[in-house]
């Protein structure tokens, strides 16, 4: 690989190229991010992209081995570069349960956030996808503990020597009279 091209930096929209004399292209680019392009097929040339939306924009110049990949790239590369912004994956997990978050968890949440943006007609990038889940998810959380919070009773009369009745008592006071330290307290229920 040429030093020169690889180590070149520059602006975005800019490009560095270079042939060599079996026709192999090496070829890097600034977009968001540095992109570099190994090519035998495509010459180093810039054509323009797909047009704009807004129609005072010109279309952006790319490099034609970009265009050409974008448009046969796959689901497969797409899942795996959209998993690869945000990924869920911690160092300290062994290789197996890692494959499996990945393959699983990974993999569902790239779908759902596909599904997702089909059926709004919203586009909402992966990272803000993924953190609409977890507040989803803890809200569900935080309202199915509220609604088994909502079966007790208010403040419980429970004494300690008193014969009482099962329906009478919250959550809290069931488990301690029905508990091993039901029989040290001596507490009788009825049934």
């Amino acid at each position: 690989m040429p030093s020169h091209v690889m180590s070149h930096s520059f602006k975005r929209g800019e490009m560095v190229a270079k042939e060599d004399k079996n026709g192999i292209v090496v070829l890097k680019r600034r977009d968001v991010r540095d992109v570099r392009i190994l090519s035998t097929k495509h010459a180093p040339i810039l054509v323009p992209g797909k047009q704009s939306t807004v129609s005072s924009r010109l279309s952006k110049l790319k490099p034609l081995a970009v265009l050409e990949y974008n448009i046969g790239k796959s689901g497969i590369d797409k899942s795996d570069q959209m998993t690869s912004y945000a990924t869920n994956i911690r160092k300290s997990i062994k290789w197996y349960r890692k494959l499996a978050m990945y393959l699983l968890l990974g993999t569902t949440i790239v779908n759902a956030h596909i599904v997702y943006q089909e059926a709004t007609k919203t586009k909402v990038d992966i990272r803000s996808f993924r953190e609409m889940l977890v507040e989803e998810w803890l809200e569900t959380q935080k309202s199915a503990k509220d609604a088994n919070n909502s079966k007790k009773l208010g403040k419980c009369t429970f004494r300690r020597y008193e014969k009482i009745r099962m329906e009478n008592l919250c959550e809290e006071c069931v488990f301690r009279a029905t508990g091993i330290n039901a029989r040290m307290q001596n507490v009788i229920i009825k049934f």
